[in-house]
């Protein structure tokens, strides 16, 4: 068995632990993160401080991500289309939040196409923003299924949408009217 050092390195939509893996150019060192760095950071970053195509070599893909959409227990909201039309309705404007990367990308285009405009939220950790989401302190939130099931399944939050092209497998753990 051989000892491994796990260095985890949050921020800057994983610039800094991207940057960090890049400069170490070694043959030691595994880099274990989510898809932004090569999918999302090119695109949104003029010049981000590595090349993805010649820094980063992908091996493997070792989870499957499904963002969701969930509101406040506390809304009376049981749908997107629910939430879109309380948003064009509401004074002041609904606030959310959403993990960087995909999750805030797709909801953005959703708010654009769906003509709402709403109070967009940065959390640096989002562990904060699921306790202000289950407290009504944020209106609803945007990120994978897996880290808002349990404040789903303690009645904290109910889902909306679940963004994906196929169903999840914990479906069948998900009350009837949390998830469409």
């Amino acid at each position: 068995m051989q000892p491994v050092v796990v260095e985890n390195l949050p921020g800057a939509d994983g610039i800094l632990a991207t940057r960090q893996f890049v400069n170490r150019d070694d043959d030691h060192t595994l880099f274990y993160s989510f898809a932004g760095p090569i999918t999302i950071n090119p695109v949104v970053y003029a010049k981000p401080p590595y090349d993805p195509a010649r820094d980063l070599s992908p091996i493997a893909i070792s989870t499957a991500s499904f963002p969701a959409v969930a509101v406040s227990s506390r809304l009376d909201v049981r749908s997107l289309n629910d939430l879109v039309e309380l948003a064009r309705s509401r004074v002041p404007k609904f606030n959310w939040a959403a993990t960087a990367g995909l999750p805030y990308f797709a909801f953005a285009g959703f708010q654009e196409s769906a003509g709402i405009d709403l109070v967009y939220v940065p959390y640096r950790d989002f562990n904060p923003a699921l306790s202000d989401l289950s407290e009504g302190h944020i209106d609803f939130a945007v990120t994978a299924l897996a880290q808002m099931l349990p404040y789903q399944q303690s009645n904290q939050l109910r889902f909306v949408a679940v963004i994906n092209r196929v169903r999840p497998k914990c479906q069948r753990r998900l009350r009837p009217d949390s998830a469409t």
